[in-house]
């Protein structure tokens, strides 16, 4: 006669047996107190008739067209308005990701680059008091210049690269710097100046006093708080455990909702580099992380993508509910951004499905499988 297992035991034991493997042990030590100092959390507008990706590649089209009109009023309207997409991404945001380079997403020529700056050049002498323009130049310049670095170590780029990225960084420098008094403020500006400090190697206390005047500024404006993780990954400037605390302390900064959507968005900028490790480096309880994402789609819904990171999240935190739920959610084909390969998504697909499958059998007081 079959014998039914308790629900917990049979939960501990499948998915040790068929996940543990590619877990790794989920040990959470210490989170340091928040800094007393907060600010209030308020939420963006949801414009949820485009994607992320569409609004980029048409404000590109808009620039090359040289339709600075419809360029200038999109982003002062996305600016003012704190427009948000599906999945809480800044409107803001992705335009400016479209006109960062000459075809997005996409390796460029140097003849591109060229044509590109100078499209950008005329919008600026088109509207010489725009923040936007100056902003989208110095974005420009300070990507043209990552572009000659790479990314390989620094004892693999050459001495012309070298050159070629500290020229460029310095145009990006220089434009805003002329910008700064620029009204209204741009959230964006105070992105790109981390970028050029990171590549100057400014010391921290006049890392931190830019960053300080940006998140005051729009506290929730969640690529500037996304550039400081890179600064503080420990092949940069970091120390190992600072990440952790950085996302912990200063989403608690952030009164409210939003707070709690910051730390999970933060955490989940951590996942393509830490992969598997995640929460060997990111010490906080997935309770709380379970909780932003809940908000997250609350307050601004999720796409693709989003549901794809809380499947990966949720599996490596050792949280099987939300994990066979959102597996069943993502279906058959997950999103390589998040997995990698589809070769890996698969490859964790198929015991995924015999687990859960088990799994909840065991909930509905199902007979244990031999």
């Amino acid at each position: 006669m079959p014998v039914s297992l308790p629900n917990c035991f049979l939960k501990a034991v499948l998915w040790t047996a068929i996940i543990f493997a590619l877990l790794g042990c989920n040990l959470f030590s210490r989170i340091s107190a928040p800094p007393t100092s907060s600010v209030p959390g308020t939420y963006s507008n949801l414009d949820p008739s485009t994607n992320k990706y569409d609004i980029a590649i048409k404000s590109l089209d808009l620039l090359k067209k040289h339709d600075f009109e419809a360029l200038e009023s999109n982003m002062n309207s996305a600016r003012q308005n704190r427009e948000r997409l599906i999945g809480g991404y800044w409107k803001l945001d992705f335009i400016y990701q479209g006109l960062s380079s000459p075809n997005y997403r996409k390796n460029s020529a140097d003849s591109e680059w060229t044509a590109h700056i100078a499209d950008l050049e005329a919008w600026k002498q088109a509207m010489p008091n725009s923040i936007s323009a100056s902003v989208a130049l110095a974005e420009a310049w300070d990507a043209y210049g990552i572009e000659a670095r790479g990314e390989g170590l620094a004892n693999t780029v050459s001495d012309e690269n070298w050159k070629l990225f500290f020229e460029r960084t310095a145009r990006a420098h220089q434009e805003l710097d002329s910008s700064k008094a620029m009204t209204p403020k741009c959230p964006e500006w105070y992105v790109i100046m981390l970028s050029v400090a990171q590549s100057e190697s400014w010391p921290r206390v006049q890392y931190d006093k830019v960053f300080e005047e940006g998140f005051r500024l729009e506290p929730t404006y969640y690529p500037l708080q996304r550039q400081k993780l890179f600064y503080l990954l420990p092949q940069w400037f970091g120390k190992e455990g600072e990440i952790s605390d950085f996302i912990d302390q200063n989403s608690s900064r952030i009164q409210g909702e939003e707070g709690e959507i910051m730390r999970y968005l933060l955490t989940t900028t951590m996942q393509p580099q830490f992969r598997s490790d995640i929460f060997q480096h990111i010490k906080i309880p997935w309770p709380k992380l379970k909780n932003g994402y809940e908000l997250l789609k609350k307050h601004y819904l999720v796409d693709g993508y989003r549901t794809n990171q809380f499947g990966y999240l949720a599996m490596y935190g050792q949280d099987v509910e939300s994990a066979c739920v959102t597996f069943s959610e993502i279906g058959e084909f997950g999103d390589p951004e998040v997995w990698g390969t589809q070769e890996f998504y698969s490859k964790i697909k198929s015991p995924m499905n015999e687990f859960c499958r088990r799994f909840t059998a065991s909930k509905l007081g199902g007979p244990r499988s031999n």
